[in-house]
This record gives structure tokens, C-alpha cells and sequence, in this order.
């Protein structure tokens, strides 16, 4: 596997409208997401590849349960758009984030999408309630 990847070394924060880039950190009920890179993924797999006109991107993310109950998180959570719609989760690729976390465990994994090249505005939804239908994004940088 080789990835083309953004990573950022700056404090993580959390911002004002529920959209987040790479370095900054969503706080869910005691769930700790940190949006640690993003970049385009390339499959070894020569029966594997994307569509003439489509790539794979990835984005990684670290989860910490700092809560008092367990927490799951998983790939199937998130849902991915490009310039508006709605496009294919990529479940080829390595380490995918998937886990159940006791209280003071963490894990790390990615995410891949099927994104066209041209792209300009891609992001994973991420559903933080299932009754009150809040959702955060995350931006692909």
C-alpha cells in the first residue's frame, strides 16, 4: 500500500460549525475523534483499482473512550460525499477503524472513499445521534 498523506503536528481543537479538518478533535459523549490525516490511497491490487476517472482517498483517525461506559466505532459509521453526493466507501484498504473501546482505551484506524479526481469538495459524515440526527463532517484536506 502507498498513501500520499496530510498530517498535522499542531494542539488539536474543535470547531465552531461541526466541520473538521485534519489536526482538530471531536469530543461525542465521552468519545474522543481526532482527525489525524488524509490523503489519496493507492492499491496495490492490480484487479483493485478505482474506475477510469475515480481514486481512493483515506482518512485516519484516532479514537480515544475517555467515558465511563464502552463506545464502538466503526467505517460503516461514516458516510461519503463528493462536491454534494453521495459516493462508495472503499473497503479494500488497510487498518480500516473498526473497534469497541472500554473506558480508557483507544484505537486507531482509516476510512477509504471512491472520490471522482476532480473532486473539489469531499467529506465523511459522521452520524454523533441516531435520535436527534446530529451530524459532523469531516473534511478532506
Amino acid at each position: 500500500m502507498e498513501e500520499s498523506e496530510t498530517e498535522t503536528t499542531t494542539a488539536a481543537k474543535e470547531p465552531d460549525d461541526g466541520r473538521y479538518h485534519v489536526g482538530e478533535t471531536a469530543n461525542i459523549d465521552g468519545l474522543e475523534i481526532i482527525y489525524a490525516a488524509s490523503g489519496i490511497y493507492y492499491e496495490d491490487n492490480m484487479f483493485s483499482q478505482p474506475d477510469e476517472g475515480y481514486q481512493y482517498i483515506f482518512m485516519k483517525f484516532i479514537v480515544n473512550n475517555n467515558g465511563s461506559r464502552d463506545q464502538n466505532i466503526s467505517y460503516f459509521d461514516f458516510n461519503g460525499f463528493a462536491d454534494g453526493y453521495s459516493v462508495d466507501n472503499y473497503y479494500g484498504g488497510n487498518d480500516e477503524l473498526s473497534a469497541t473501546l472500554s473506558s480508557g482505551r483507544s484505537a486507531a484506524g482509516y476510512i477509504y472513499f471512491k472520490v471522482p479526481v476532480d473532486a473539489e469538495d469531499i467529506e465523511a459524515e459522521y452520524t454523533v445521534n441516531i435520535l436527534s440526527k446530529e451530524k459532523i463532517y469531516f473534511m478532506y484536506d
